[in-house]
């Protein structure tokens, strides 16, 4: 039964991101005025990694051997996220590009 709970859980953890990403790209996106102008792609990125979170929280669910690996891809999207949405000029995406690299040789 827990195998079960935690594979459906996963499941909707799938939709939930899936869905999250593709209602935003088709009805909050087309909308949305941020000004300036230059935070709209920051939005729109930070927004995205949400929804991988949620994968990455599926991956976890499904089985634990996948938690350094989904917590790789978590932290390492949210650091190019960061680093592009801001240019560079946030500290942000050093940190999670470091949480991104000790995850990774922690794996």
């Amino acid at each position: 039964m827990e195998t079960i709970a935690r594979d459906v859980a996963a499941g909707l953890a799938v939709i939930a991101a899936l869905a999250h990403s593709g209602i935003g790209e088709r009805t909050i996106f087309r909308r949305v005025r941020i000004e300036p102008a230059g935070l709209t792609l920051l939005f729109r990125l930070i927004w995205h990694c949400l929804s991988i979170g949620w994968l990455c929280g599926a991956a976890i669910l499904v089985t634990s051997r996948a938690t350094a690996g989904a917590l790789v891809i978590l932290f390492g999207s949210a650091a190019l996220c960061n680093f592009i949405g801001t240019q560079g000029r946030h500290f942000g995406w050093a940190v999670l590009g470091a949480a991104a690299l000790l995850a990774f040789f922690g794996w």
